[in-house]
């Protein structure tokens, strides 16, 4: 398992202050679930702990600076799930997949037994054992979202960072992802850090959520304190009904404005 801790962290994109002073811990075999509207800074402050954009203030994992990992170390520590990831068209599923092994393989080695059980394996529990010779460009936007999570997954690092990882996704394949994502956490001890915008999904799956807003944190803490009509009226500017969930969590429904003349309830 791997810890996460932030401090103070500041992300500019030239003038513009994106990330504002925000702090964050993830214990060891947490998932935490960041939370906010369009443009809040969930997915700059994930590229900042993954070491993909400058960043100031403290960004750890095990306590050890981010920054100062070499990239093949960093890689074995942490996985990521971008949010508009890059792949070559015409590479099969199979062998995009093997590039999440790139970290255990040597400058000049070819991917061993063990790599393709692992994502063979991978590609099995997303569904995607019959598209492998497939080639990325063939693929819906749901089958290579899950192509990328399949990458990541096969990384086999004890962090994982999902960048809004069921956005593409029918309601089947994202109660799939994220019930696998749940199944791996407990059999690898995966410490998970993910931004999502469903947010009952997120109170569902979540130990913790983290909202942000205007790049500021504006409120942490299990689902039921952070998901309240005033907290979400608040930051989303919607209008919704909380409801308790038969099996735990929230359930957040919004709520349509009503026309001129509608009879009331």
């Amino acid at each position: 398992m791997s810890s996460v801790t932030a401090k103070d962290v500041v992300v500019r994109y030239g003038p513009t202050v994106v990330v504002d002073h925000v702090d964050l811990e993830v214990a060891s075999g947490e998932w935490v679930v960041l939370l906010g509207p369009n443009g809040a800074g969930k997915s700059t402050l994930l590229k900042a702990l993954s070491g993909n954009v400058p960043a100031e203030g403290a960004l750890e994992i095990d306590g050890q600076d981010v920054r100062a990992l070499p990239s093949r170390e960093l890689a074995r520590r942490l996985a990521v799930v971008p949010q508009n990831p890059v792949v070559p068209p015409g590479m099969s599923v199979l062998d995009y997949a093997l590039l999440g092994r790139t970290p255990y393989i040597g400058p000049f080695g070819v991917e061993g037994p063990r790599d393709l059980q692992v994502v063979d394996e991978v590609l099995e529990r997303l569904d995607l054992g019959f598209f492998a010779e497939r080639a990325l460009g063939t693929l819906s936007g749901g089958e290579l979202q899950r192509a990328v999570l399949a990458r990541a997954l096969a990384q086999d690092a004890p962090l994982l960072v999902l960048d809004e990882p069921t956005s593409a996704l029918d309601v089947g394949h994202q109660l799939q992802v994220l019930d696998l994502v749940a199944e791996l956490r407990r059999e690898r001890d995966l410490t998970v850090l993910a931004a999502m915008h469903d947010l009952t999904l997120a109170g569902q799956y979540a130990d913790r959520l983290t909202l942000l807003a205007c790049g500021q944190r504006v409120a942490n803490g299990p689902a039921a304190e952070v998901l309240t009509e005033a907290v979400i009226s608040r930051f989303y500017g919607a209008r919704v009904r909380i409801l308790p969930h038969p099996d735990g969590g929230v359930v957040v429904v919004p709520g349509r404005r009503a026309e001129p003349g509608t009879p009331g309830p």
